[in-house]
């Protein structure tokens, strides 16, 4: 049975609202100044997402330093019993770190309260689409099914920290190309337009952190180092063994969870 779709008088306006600051962004716009958007909005997408990755990189690098340095030092079993020590109190602090977490909460405004309780769900389902839900199957790194068929299922390309880099300079550049586009709209503009960018500004952080653990996720399960068997990479040039494939696999996965932990 078919049905009308029938808007109320106000959600017709507002939708006529934001079309006509939409095209009167873009009426004027010459084929030169849209390529400059573009171009400047590209280049500083890749200019913030390199400077943070580059940035996740160092910290970790210099954090895996200044370990191996201690374990050298201190010695190996002396080091494990005092990272076995420091993650036993970690376990014992967590339900007072939990608490002191849920009474701050508390002690938020309403409306923030909200926005943490938003954040936090837009967060997790962010995770869960991007690792393939709770059995980790699908998701990004499985688009390449989608995109050229079961043939070419684990591709390096999506299977690796480059659809990560790719979806998030996508992300980045969205939003600049968003903010570009707004700031031409009439002084009378929509509230709507700001609200959505700000908010959208606000957590791209925690946006992005949600993506790239999620596809962490999704690889370090795809390594089989806690179990299953492991399907191969196949559109690497050079023939290598199935331990380096699921070497391979759990160097991206563990990669990319350190660059949404590492997240700016």
């Amino acid at each position: 049975m078919n049905e009308t779709f029938i808007l109320s008088a106000q959600k017709q306006a507002l939708f006529e609202k934001l079309i006509s600051d939409l095209k009167y962004a873009l009426k004027d716009l010459s084929s030169e100044e849209l390529f400059d958007i573009l171009k400047n909005t590209s280049m500083q997408s890749a200019k913030t997402t390199w400077e943070t990755k580059k940035n996740s990189v160092k910290r970790t690098t210099d954090f895996f330093i200044q370990t191996f340095d201690r374990y050298r030092q201190n010695g190996f079993i002396e080091s494990i019993k005092y990272d076995g020590k420091r993650i036993n109190e970690f376990m014992i602090s967590l339900p007072d770190k939990v608490r002191n977490a849920y009474n701050n909460f508390l002690k938020l405004k309403r409306e923030e309260q909200i926005e943490v309780v938003i954040v936090t769900i837009i967060s997790v389902a962010i995770f869960f689409t991007a690792a393939g839900g709770l059995d980790l199957e699908g998701g990004i790194p499985d688009s390449d099914i989608t995109l050229a068929g079961i043939q070419h299922h684990r591709s390096f390309i999506t299977h690796s920290i480059i659809i990560g880099l790719g979806i998030e300079f996508t992300g980045r550049f969205s939003l600049l190309t968003l903010e570009k586009v707004k700031n031409r709209m009439p002084i009378d503009r929509h509230q709507v337009w700001d609200t959505v960018y700000n908010y959208i500004d606000k957590h791209k952080g925690k946006a992005i952190a949600a993506m790239w653990l999620g596809i962490g996720a999704h690889l370090i399960k795809d390594s089989g180092v806690f179990g299953g068997g492991v399907t191969p990479y196949k559109d690497i040039p050079v023939s290598m063994p199935m331990e380096a494939h699921q070497g391979l696999f759990a160097a991206n996965g563990v990669a990319c969870s350190l660059l949404g932990l590492n997240k700016k």
